[in-house]
């Protein structure tokens, strides 16, 4: 008897068990609501359509993030590690300061994004950006040629009217990479697709000055 009401609870759907204390209840959500606060299990709760899902220790939880690209944050699954990386920057902190306003971003590629797409009060734009890459004294470490620089950048003349819409005057000096805007070549930096970071030469280098440096604003 005892044999068949135990297999009576573990095949009806009426009955979900904790398998750590045998708590029994009627709903998975309750189940899993025992296990917040229990620890019987670590819950993942983007598991199951975000109804969330019980793991063994904690370790076999973070084996479930990695394989399954899982955000550690907010345990948002995705279905690549470029887009589990994509939506990390939105848990960073604001600690990067605008060059020319007082905004703050999360990153330094997101910055760039924000000056150059003409939106920051200051009245910069994408061609006093492409101005300021050109004057460090580095240039070549990060525009693809020399008359990029000459025909254009210098003299805050638009690139694409200038050499058209395929125009990529910036690259990566490790991966030899080219790129149409600034902002593009950092965030390749700052992807796991680069191994530099933005603080390595010529990179750095490159940030210093646009930080430090006077701009031209429209």
């Amino acid at each position: 008897m005892v044999v068949n009401l135990e297999r009576h609870r573990e095949d009806s759907p009426r009955h979900h068990i904790c398998p750590t204390c045998s708590f029994d209840t009627e709903s998975c959500p309750e189940l899993v609501q025992h296990y917040r606060d229990t620890l019987c299990k670590y819950v993942c709760e983007g598991c199951r359509d975000g109804n969330g899902g019980g793991y063994e220790s904690p370790e076999e939880r973070e084996r479930h993030w990695k394989l399954d690209y899982v955000c550690p944050t907010c345990h948002k699954h995705h279905q690549n590690a470029n887009s589990l990386y994509q939506h990390k920057l939105v848990h960073l902190p604001l600690e990067h300061e605008c060059f020319c306003c007082t905004r703050t971003f999360s990153t330094i590629p997101g910055m760039l994004i924000h000056l150059e797409s003409g939106a920051c009060s200051s009245g910069v734009s994408i061609a006093s950006v492409n101005r300021q890459a050109a004057k460090c004294y580095q240039w070549n470490w990060w525009i693809n040629d020399e008359v990029f620089r000459e025909e254009t950048m210098l003299n805050r003349e638009d690139i694409k009217e200038f050499f058209g819409d395929d125009a990529l005057p910036f690259y990566c000096s490790k991966y030899h990479t080219d790129f149409p805007k600034l902002s593009s070549l950092f965030q390749h930096i700052e992807s796991p697709a680069c191994e530099q970071t933005m603080a390595d030469f010529p990179i750095g280098k490159l940030v210093r000055w646009l930080g430090n440096g006077e701009w031209d604003f429209d």
